[in-house]
């Protein structure tokens, strides 16, 4: 207690330290540590325990965001070989027919980055994960708890969180970097 290791051999304790604003701002990319944030309540709640962790972050993301983090979301997808070659192909015609596909999935932390840049930050990603952290630290979510309880005694700790790795993977490399 009190202490923080020089090397954190769990990177993820090392993310929700910086959430926290345990560690200095010049050892973490603010962006980064937003989008696992996001990432990492919303794991949460699609576990089942979003009621006991974060219980009122869906209704703030709501009102402070204007989005609900949780709801599947349209996305556009490139369009197919189909229409690439008829384009190729100069047949404008069937090109402007062809309808660009959408897909719905709930979105990434990173996402939810993004999209608070784009509804509350004027596109300015930088500025969207500071009012992420800001709102995260001062309460504006609501209470939440980033750790859960061990389930049994063979817990190490606290219960296990499964998190997407890409997030994890890319910003174990800007925390190293820093050191």
């Amino acid at each position: 207690p009190g202490i923080i290791p020089s090397h954190m051999i769990d990177q993820s304790d090392a993310f929700l330290l910086a959430a926290c604003n345990s560690i200095g701002d010049a050892a973490y990319d603010n962006q980064i540590i937003a989008g696992y944030l996001c990432e990492w309540v919303k794991t949460l709640h699609l576990m089942g325990k979003g009621d006991v962790t974060a219980p009122q972050w869906r209704n703030k993301c709501l009102h402070r965001y204007g989005f609900d983090p949780l709801e599947p979301y349209k996305y556009n997808v490139y369009p197919t070989n189909k229409s690439i070659k008829s384009f190729s192909n100069k047949n404008k015609q069937a090109n402007n027919d062809q309808k660009e596909e959408e897909e719905k999935r709930i979105m990434s932390g990173e996402d939810m980055l993004y999209r608070v840049a784009d509804e509350c930050c004027k596109g300015d990603v930088e500025n969207a994960a500071r009012k992420i952290l800001q709102d995260y630290r001062s309460g504006r979510w609501g209470p939440v708890s980033l750790q859960l309880a061990p389930e049994s005694e063979d817990d190490d700790g606290q219960a296990k969180v499964s998190i997407m790795s890409s997030i994890l993977n890319d910003g174990v490399a800007s925390l190293e970097e820093e050191e």
